[in-house]
């Protein structure tokens, strides 16, 4: 199934899904990339729009907040002898609505879902490749459910490695009226997304106009605000911690995580520069770290090259 034709069969029937859904299209189309996209029901999280791209080796590609998973067709047009599953994650693109603010345990969550996402997807195993809170949710998953994850892929820095703090943008976000006044006062717009991806290192010169346009789209989807502001303010306090100790890895935590695990990170990646990279890197058992554009999202800047590494690390 074309993406164009999902948010009909989604059920929404608000313009903004089938906007969306159109941008991310075109996203496709602009680089060729041959996809077929569906719905998984994966448990209390309800339907679940996954694109596949490719043959071979399964990867299932887990995007941060806020994003959808059409920010990794740059990368999956240059991979080769990957299966790539595209996963919009719980309440973000076409995937349905979620309440975060009901949650207790954001990790239990996660990496029940990223389960029964393998499980609705027929795969017994995979390498989960993640960016941002994506990231985090692939690696919770790892330490939680060794025996689903082969091995994490790392495409930008994830939060909460080493320590609870976070970036200053999550500090207004964890208050409510805060969170608002941003969104009133700089609302979604093509302006806007260039703006973002220039806060968090990514030259917005060099992002495609396609994929601005999508990314933009995706914020104006009626869920859009719950997918991120409710899940900051449910799991994040002033002036930018997470709340609960279980979702950040400290030292201990990340010795735990033996799985081969690839870091593609950018040098000024606004989690963290490649200092604070090599630390995170020495924890883990069996970690390696490539340095990789500049930015939170390094394959947008050199995606042949971050393609290439993911399908080395695949092929072992």
């Amino acid at each position: 199934m074309h993406p164009e034709n999902t948010a009909e069969q989604a059920g929404h029937g608000d313009p903004a899904y089938e906007a969306y859904a159109r941008a991310f299209g075109g996203l496709l189309d602009e680089y060729g990339v041959a996809a077929s996209s569906s719905f998984v029901e994966v448990g209390p999280a309800g339907r679940i729009f996954v694109t596949r791209v490719g043959a071979g080796k399964p990867v299932v590609f887990l995007h941060g907040t806020p994003a959808t998973s059409a920010v990794w067709i740059p990368l999956v047009a240059r991979l080769r002898g990957v299966q790539a599953y595209l996963v919009d994650r719980p309440g973000h693109g076409l995937s349905d609505a979620f309440d975060y603010s009901e949650l207790t345990d954001l990790r239990s969550h996660a990496v029940d879902f990223v389960e029964g996402l393998l499980d609705a997807l027929g795969l017994d195993q995979a390498v989960v490749a993640g960016n941002s809170l994506g990231g985090l949710w692939a690696l919770w998953t790892a330490a939680d459910r060794p025996s689903r994850v082969s091995a994490v892929i790392q495409v930008g820095a994830p939060p909460g490695l080493l320590s609870p703090r976070l970036p200053r943008i999550f500090g207004p976000l964890s208050v409510p009226w805060m969170a608002k006044l941003m969104r009133r006062l700089d609302p979604p717009s093509p302006g806007a997304t260039r703006r973002f991806f220039k806060h968090m290192g990514d030259p917005p010169a060099l992002l495609n106009d396609k994929l601005i346009q999508a990314f933009t789209e995706a914020q104006r989807l009626p869920n859009a605000e719950g997918g991120m502001a409710h899940l900051v303010q449910r799991f994040v306090e002033w002036p930018g911690r997470f709340t609960d100790r279980r979702l950040w890895l400290d030292f201990t935590d990340l010795a735990e995580i033996r799985q081969p695990v690839l870091f593609l990170w950018g040098a000024h990646d606004f989690l963290g520069d490649l200092t604070f990279a090599q630390r995170v890197v020495t924890a883990l058992p069996n970690a390696t770290l490539i340095p990789a554009g500049t930015g939170h999202l390094p394959w947008l800047q050199d995606p042949a090259a971050v393609a290439a590494a993911i399908q080395s690390f695949s092929a072992n």
